[in-house]
């Protein structure tokens, strides 16, 4: 009878089942799938947010040149008020909260999508209008602090308000208002794209209500 048993358990075809899942495959699947999150250096953080918030701040550069005319005052108030942000971002990358949130691999999937497609559409410039319309209100909302930090200045496009110190003024204002609406605007679309994941993903067991 042992004989039989051995005879039959060297058999490949004898108790294959053509409809059970190779366990092989199925733990690399479920490996690959269910893989902790990681968390990068402080190096990585700031250089990836470095390049999504200059990558999307194209449109917005572009058209600010055009308010500025390109002045020198101009260009440094929008290249330190992107910096802003990208240091804005990695500060609050690195805090237990948002790591604690990066757990869940459904958040991540949403956020990425998120800034992708932002960077798309930044690279080929589909929602100029939108950045034109927010450009337009923080250049008010700029015009207003320029009005009250320098009096004298009077309208943006005056010379005086043409000197170094009043235009940064303006330009690095302008710079924090749009993108802080434009921020709100793409954490509406995050919001909606991590509703669908959470409709068409399998949540993980590694998911921030397990990670506690």
């Amino acid at each position: 009878m042992n004989e039989n048993t051995e005879q039959e358990s060297d058999n490949p075809f004898a108790a294959a089942n053509p409809y059970q899942v190779s366990t092989q495959y199925a733990a690399m699947g479920m490996q690959s799938d269910e893989q902790p999150y990681q968390r990068k250096s402080l190096p990585w953080i700031f250089g990836k947010w470095f390049l999504v918030c200059y990558l999307c701040a194209i449109p917005s550069f572009f058209f600010g040149l055009m308010i500025t005319e390109a002045t020198l005052g101009g260009i440094v108030g929008m290249v330190v008020g992107i910096f802003c942000y990208v240091v804005g971002y990695t500060l609050v990358e690195c805090t237990a909260f948002v790591q604690r949130v990066l757990q869940d691999r459904i958040f991540r999937r949403a956020v990425r999508i998120g800034y992708i497609t932002r960077i798309i559409f930044s690279l080929f410039p589909v929602l100029a209008p939108l950045d034109m319309y927010l450009g337009f209100v923080s250049t008010v909302c700029g015009g207003a602090l320029l009005g009250l930090f320098y009096p004298g200045a009077g309208n943006m496009m005056n010379a005086p308000s043409q000197d170094f110190a009043p235009m940064t003024m303006f330009s690095f204002s302008a710079t924090i208002v749009q993108g802080a609406l434009m921020n709100l605007v793409l954490l509406g679309f995050v919001a909606i794209v991590y509703g669908v994941c959470c409709l068409v993903m399998e949540p993980s067991k590694t998911s921030t209500g397990g990670a506690r």
